[in-house]
């Protein structure tokens, strides 16, 4: 009877149990299906619940969302930690999605370590279950040894499974391993290897595709052009540039297709278009014969440089021979087009043709940097494309190029240079360098002076009109030197004068200014320039700009100066640009000067309106200056914003104190939107001038991660810069990191610096210098060091050090016990706005005496 029992109650029992299992899966269920259901609408946080609650009850499909959440972050805090937990558990109820993620997160090393041994579990696990995903990356595995010793028989017995389920990637894997005979059946490899490339192709594998095309065109297989031809069409359909090529490369051919040369351009443009070096090449090439395209050079040399560029070397004969053919075409429309005074035109074809070695084409092209036209004037872009030329025998630059080395224009100035230059273009009889070089031999730059040759040479130019020759004939005449034929060289000189010739009156001026060969009349001097100077000589506007600064002849006139001085510079005159912008600096210091004194007697409005005047100078402090009169609110209602785009104008221009004070701003959102990313930038810009408050910026944006990556090494150097320039907060901050572990952990350069500071009585380097000898970090602990720091930091009134001294005081730590002197310092921090000395201070006031409290 009680067995009987028993048995019935066990049924019971059975029972009760069965019944409750079975409602725990239905409800896991059912909280699973609720989950999907927030799922697929976005609301991911609710979902999370929903899956939390079903996983927990063994879930298998709610496990593996889980993970998914995690590994992506919806809903949930991204962790692959927990993410990777969940697909565990998943995968250990053989769900076979939960294996197979597995083993693609540890083969690839995506967001977890690496391991190979894990791969090959779940890997396994999966494909044992027959996932043909898994058996072709077990296949991969054992073929590329990825972890594993080389098994080709293993990897073509998983390919196989994959394969036989239809796989293409599994398909074209084992067409591979016949292809090159890496299976044991080595009978008819090649009849193999073909079905199974054809099956992958199929499937649009383009890459089996490829290979049925190198077959075919070895004539292997059944070099059925026309299946490959549809499936490369369907390929190349969706964009796949290496379909677009095998087809441009069939249509071109008339394999499996009509030769269609319109259609291979075609194909290959789009599979150029997305980086197909072969396919750039090939359409080079029809753009060169004009095959299927228009015959289009520029679009050939294009194509061969941008297979060139991706080291197909094949390219580089291809383009040489487009390059020559060009240049002379596009020198030919240079010189159609400055004749038509296109020089923008003009200076983008001669540029073509100048690239390829055209030397005629080089000078055109640095004349008109030389001169700004079609251009930005340019001296050093000028001098280099004169350079090139004149290396190839061209007259005209080798003119040019002897000016500029002479006049120290764009080149450092170089006599010896000029004067080989210009003898170079003298001897091909350029009239303009036979006057240069008969120039340097009377002055002897750059050759030894020879008189009788400067003559001949200047004879020469003279003769064919220059009328800067026959000047200097007459300067060297009247100065008793050459032929002396006086009176037929005067008139010449005279006559060009009056006529207008800039030369000339540019020598009259320079005769009355020096007092040579007429009375020295500084009124007269002034009136040559000027005439001169109003037709464009950059040397007479110089000689006139230069009269105006000193007030000799004329009255002294800054303004005028500047605009003379301007004028010459802009026509590539360096000592002009140097006297030019020397003016402009003395007018913007005066004014900033003007505007310093109103500042400091607070008188806002006449300091802002005298700042803007020297920013229009090109003060660039100035500008600085009136954005932090708007972040201040001084004489104007305070404006972050416009601030910031004084900062901003300031910053562009270099200035080192706007770089930093526009930091300022986009760290704290004053003004602009909070920006930690461009705080670093600017404070990188005035860090790398030497400002240590913004290399201490930067060193702790790094330090923590703020709009830049952590980089601690970083960090430190830049910590280490500002350091270096005695900023304490750098200082401390460097001990932090020393302290913690981190850095270089260099404590004899820190100690170095902080002792630098400490001599300038910086409060915080005294108490860091203190702390260090208390702690014994960086340096062999010294209690009596310890003190004599505190003891400095605390006679300057800090009450950090004070409140430390008093707890050395009272322990008797590097100086003697003595609980009056904790006594005091604890009130001297208290008094300070320390409270956390209270407590100490009634602790040690509980141990005197009334006399000692007195005293």
């Amino acid at each position: 009877m009680k067995s009987t029992m028993n048995k019935f109650f066990l049924l019971i029992l059975t029972s009760i149990i069965t019944v409750w299992l079975t409602a725990c899966c239905q409800n896991a269920e059912t909280t699973f299906k609720k989950g999907e259901e927030l799922y697929v609408k976005g609301n991911f946080g609710q979902a999370v619940e929903f899956y939390q609650k079903a996983a927990t009850q063994g879930h298998a499909q709610a496990q593996m969302r889980l993970g998914e959440m995690y590994e992506s972050g919806h809903g949930v805090i991204l962790d692959m930690t927990q993410a990777v937990q969940w697909y565990q558990q998943a995968a250990l109820k053989n769900l076979v999605p939960a294996q197979l993620h597995l083993g693609q997160l540890y083969g690839n090393g995506q967001d977890v370590a690496q391991d190979w041994g894990l791969a090959l579990q779940w890997y396994g696990k999966a494909a044992a279950a027959g996932d043909p995903t898994a058996q072709n990356q077990l296949g991969e595995i054992y073929r590329d040894q990825k972890g594993v010793p080389l098994e080709l028989a293993t990897a073509e017995n998983w390919f196989q499974q994959a394969a036989n389920q239809g796989f293409a990637e599994a398909q074209f894997n084992l067409g591979l391993m016949y292809y090159f005979e890496q299976t044991a059946q080595l009978d008819e490899t090649l009849a193999k290897a073909e079905d199974w490339f054809r099956k992958a192709a199929e499937q649009g594998i383009v890459k089996a595709m490829t290979q049925l095309l190198i077959m075919y065109q070895d004539g292997q297989g059944r070099r059925d052009f026309s299946s490959l031809a549809n499936w490369l069409q369907t390929a190349a359909n969706l964009g796949n540039p290496v379909a677009q090529h095998a087809l441009a490369t069939l249509y071109y051919q008339g394999q499996g297709v009509a030769k269609d040369l319109t259609a291979a351009s075609q194909w290959y443009q789009k599979a150029a278009v997305q980086g197909h070096f072969a396919a750039r090449f090939q359409l080079a090439k029809l753009y060169e014969m004009g095959e299927g395209v228009p015959l289009n050079l520029e679009l050939a040399l294009y194509w061969y440089s941008q297979a060139l560029a991706q080291g197909y070397e094949a390219a580089k004969i291809h383009r040489d021979r487009v390059n020559t053919r060009i240049a002379e075409i596009a020198y030919q429309q240079g010189n159609d087009f400055s004749q038509q005074s296109s020089f923008a035109q003009a200076a983008r074809v001669y540029r073509r043709a100048a690239e390829k070695g055209h030397v005629r084409a080089q000078n055109k092209l640095g004349e008109l940097y030389e001169n700004g036209h079609g251009v930005d004037q340019s001296l050093t872009l000028a001098v280099q494309w004169y350079q090139r030329a004149a290396a190839g025998g061209n007259a005209l630059a080798q003119n040019h190029l002897g000016v500029m080395y002479r006049d120290n224009r764009g080149v450092n100035q170089n006599y010896k240079k000029a004067a080989a230059l210009f003898e170079q273009a003298a001897k091909q009889g350029l009239a303009e360098a036979q006057m240069s070089l008969g120039r340097m031999y009377n002055y002897g730059q750059g050759v030894t002076r020879q008189e009788k040759t400067a003559e001949q040479w200047l004879q020469k130019a003279a003769a064919q009109g220059v009328v800067a020759a026959q000047s200097d004939l007459w300067l060297m005449y009247h100065d008793g030197r050459g032929s002396k034929n006086f009176p037929q060289l005067l008139e010449w000189l005279n006559q060009a004068a009056t006529k207008g010739e800039v030369t000339a009156q540019s020598v009259l001026a320079l005769m009355y200014s020096l007092g040579e060969g007429v009375t020295k009349d500084l009124a007269q001097a002034a009136k040559w320039f000027r005439q001169a100077a109003t037709q464009g000589d950059m040397m007479a506007q110089y000689n006139l700009g230069t009269m105006y600064s000193t007030g000799e002849g004329v009255p002294l006139n800054l303004e005028l100066a500047y605009d003379w001085y301007n004028k010459a510079a802009t026509q590539g005159f360096e000592d002009a640009i140097i006297e030019r912008d020397q003016v402009q600096k003395q007018l913007a210091a005066q004014l900033f000067k003007q505007a310093e004194a109103y500042y400091n007697k607070n008188q806002w409005v006449q300091a802002m309106a005298t700042y803007r005047q020297a920013m229009a100078k090109g003060h660039i402090l100035s500008q600085t200056r009136l954005g932090e009169m708007y972040e201040n609110g001084q004489g104007i209602k305070r404006d972050n914003y416009a601030a910031s785009k004084w900062y901003q104008a300031a910053a562009d221009l270099g200035e080192v104190l706007a770089q930093y004070r526009l930091g300022r701003l986009y760290q704290e959102n004053r003004g602009v939107n909070q920006n930690d990313k461009t705080a670093a930038f600017w404070w990188a810009k005035a860090a790398a001038q030497g400002f240590a408050e913004a290399q201490f910026e930067l060193g702790m944006v790094y330090n923590y991660g703020r709009g830049v990556t952590r980089d601690e090494k970083i960090a430190e150097s830049w910590l280490s810069k500002a350091a270096a320039q005695g900023l304490s907060n750098a200082q401390y901050n460097l001990w932090l990191m020393y302290r913690d572990g981190r850095g270089s952990k260099n404590f004899t350069l820190l100690l170095k610096w902080l002792q630098e500071s400490a001599e300038k009585d910086e409060v915080m380097a005294l108490n860091l210098l203190g702390l260090m000898y208390y702690q014994g970090q960086g340096v062999t602990k010294d209690l009596v060091q310890a003190a004599k720091w505190y003891q400095q930091a605390a006679d300057l009134g800090d009450f950090a050090a004070q409140y430390n001294l008093g707890l050395m005081y009272e322990k008797g730590e590097g100086v003697s016990l003595d609980l009056v002197k904790a006594y005091q310092y604890y009130k001297s921090a208290l008094d300070k706005g320390f409270d956390e000395a209270a407590a100490d201070l009634e602790r040690v006031k509980a141990l005197l005496s009334p006399a000692q409290l007195e005293n």
